[in-house]
């Protein structure tokens, strides 16, 4: 789904499209053959995102090339009419194909929907900044900027003049650049107006593209600095001239193939949407519903918590968490009784509500975990496990026929379920260390698979935001599946929790019976596993090592390379190892 990470991509899309449709304008206003030819050519370039549809990039190409072809077409009366001439020369004929352009434009704009002059729900506050704002904003500021391209390029003042009002245009755009980010407008929500750089700089969009036409002053400086023969030049430098001529001819093929190419590989990528998978109905009962619910019925409530780097009773003391579960116990049963029927996220298409459901499962979470930690403190181990274990398996749940955020909300209640689970560890009895062993041996593969989860959250970007969805699968792929791999990482990461965390208890059952540590993960099986656990990423066993002061056990993680448990989130830049701590 739409967010600031696809946002270098969407950069580049706009500099593609504003400056392609800006040098196209100023072959029409300033170009050969008539100039019916010329602004149909220019039309089939704006009607043709139509077919996708893309109305909002159709009305930005006509504002701008409306900004842009008028003035310079005057601008080519004024220098080439007769003195004393009329500035503007015409006839019926001429009349009649603007009557016919106007037409057209009239007829593709009432097919666009309404909420294209009013929304762009993805990307910009409607309350305070509405789209067809945006939309002519954009185009009107571009095609300015074309304008003064063609000036530097072909305007009769001095050249150091010209060039030096392009190198101070320049300057002042990136002045606008630096302000916007220190003081970014109201209105712009952050997954539209930000980006990333390679640095860890945040850079704001909007400022940005109106940035991006810079593009065609260059290039028209290009072609003034090599294309344009001095008057009264010697004769014999005429081959010279041919051939910077045929230099600046290569140069525009090469512009020309560096724009057009893209988009139309843009073009492609829109009009090919992924197929919709075919998907079963939820289940009724829904265990999914029941979950949301109570977890909106705990929604207002301060749900106590301990902060495992402070000491005991901050800022919760046991006897918060104790009043908590005997207060919300009976909503608690009613939840973990849920969990045993089928379990479907109930898929919306609203943007508007996208999270609810998922923010509701969290809460319902940080209460199953505050019940879990009020039982251990009453000494309750058993119920602790309880607990913990639904709190794992409410992640299962989470996230199952949903789309990518219940997923990834799915593996960080997971996540709280197992560190849970390691915090009790040392309190079980061997009878209770073996069920835990076997229900979460049981719970191993019940997580929908990330492909599945993937494939459905791209259907539903589609539905959900037309071809804007479809344009942010595009730079989906161009990032070379970077997001997809992110979030399969993150899966991993838990799995491979799930795995170390069975090895643990396995571990402190071995110890309690041997009275030591055993030399290899070997020897816990068949007596509490049943097979050595294997490290999801690599072709061998969790990384184990007896030590004085007991063991170490980890993952080698996503790099699939040992780098001695040390891991970049315990503040470690230097490795991505996986284990508790």
């Amino acid at each position: 789904m739409p967010t600031g990470y696809y946002h270098f991509w969407l950069n580049l899309a706009a500099l593609v499209a504003t400056n392609l449709t800006g040098l196209a304008a100023v072959w029409v206003a300033l170009g050969r053959g008539h100039w019916f030819v010329r602004a149909a050519a220019l039309g089939a370039w704006a009607g043709m995102w139509l077919l996708v549809p893309a109305h909002e990039i159709t009305a930005i190409i006509v504002v701008e090339s409306l900004v842009v072809v008028p003035p310079l077409m005057l601008a080519r009366q004024a220098r080439t009419r007769a003195p004393g001439g009329p500035l503007v020369q015409y006839t019926i004929r001429d009349l009649l194909l603007v009557a016919v352009l106007v037409a057209v434009v009239a007829a593709a704009g009432s097919t666009a929907p309404a909420k294209t002059w009013t929304t762009l729900e993805w990307f910009l506050d409607p309350k305070i900044v509405p789209a067809w704002c945006f939309i002519v904003g954009n185009g009107a500021i571009s095609g300015a900027l074309v304008l003064f391209a063609a000036w530097v390029a072909l305007g009769r003042t001095q050249p150091a003049i010209r060039l030096g009002a392009l190198a101070a245009v320049v300057a002042i755009l990136l002045v606008m650049l630096r302000l916007w980010l220190i003081n970014p407008p109201p209105g712009t929500p952050v997954t539209a107006r930000l980006i990333v750089t390679p640095d860890g700089a945040w850079l704001d969009i909007v400022p940005l593209v109106l940035g991006l036409p810079v593009l065609p002053a260059m290039t028209l400086a290009i072609v003034a600095a090599l294309g344009r023969p001095r008057a009264g030049a010697e004769e014999g430098r005429g081959i010279g001239r041919r051939v910077w001529r045929a230099a600046l001819a290569g140069l525009l093929v090469l512009i020309g193939v560096a724009l057009v190419v893209p988009s139309l590989g843009l073009f492609y990528a829109l009009m090919t949407p992924p197929a919709m998978p075919d998907e079963p109905p939820p289940p009724e009962p829904n265990g999914y519903d029941t979950l949301v619910r109570i977890g909106g019925q705990l929604a207002n409530v301060n749900v106590p918590y301990t902060n495992d780097t402070r000491p005991l009773g901050q800022p919760f003391g046991p006897d918060a968490f104790r009043a908590f579960r005997r207060q919300y116990d009976p909503l608690l049963s009613e939840a973990r009784a849920a969990l045993d029927q089928p379990c479907r996220v109930r898929v919306t298409f609203d943007p508007r509500s996208l999270g609810d459901s998922p923010q509701r499962v969290r809460q319902l979470c940080r209460a199953l975990d505050a019940a879990g930690r009020a039982a251990a403190f009453d000494g309750e181990h058993a119920a602790a496990v309880g607990y913990h274990l639904d709190t794992v398996r409410l992640g299962r749940q989470a996230g199952r026929g949903g789309i990518l955020v219940d997923w990834l909300v799915g593996v960080a209640i997971e996540g709280v379920g197992l560190a849970s689970l390691h915090n009790e560890r040392a309190s079980l009895d061997e009878p209770l260390r073996r069920d835990a062993i076997r229900r979460l041996t049981q719970l191993q593969g019940q997580r929908e698979s990330v492909d599945t989860c993937w494939q459905r959250n791209k259907a539903w970007e589609v539905k959900t935001y037309g071809w804007q969805g479809r344009l942010f699968q595009a730079f989906e792929w161009c990032e070379g599946g970077a997001m997809f791999d992110t979030v399969q990482r993150a899966g991993n990461r838990a799995d491979a929790k799930l795995r170390i965390l069975l090895a643990e208890l396995a571990l402190a059952g071995y110890r309690e019976m041997h009275g030591q540590w055993p030399a290899t993960l070997d020897a816990l099986v068949p007596e509490w596993l049943d097979a050595v656990p294997k490290d999801h990423f690599r072709d061998g066993p969790l990384v184990y090592q007896r030590t004085d002061q007991g063991y170490e056990l980890y993952s080698v993680g996503a790099n699939g390379r040992d780098d001695g448990r040390r891991s970049y989130l315990a503040n470690d830049p230097e490795g991505d190892d996986v284990w508790f701590w």
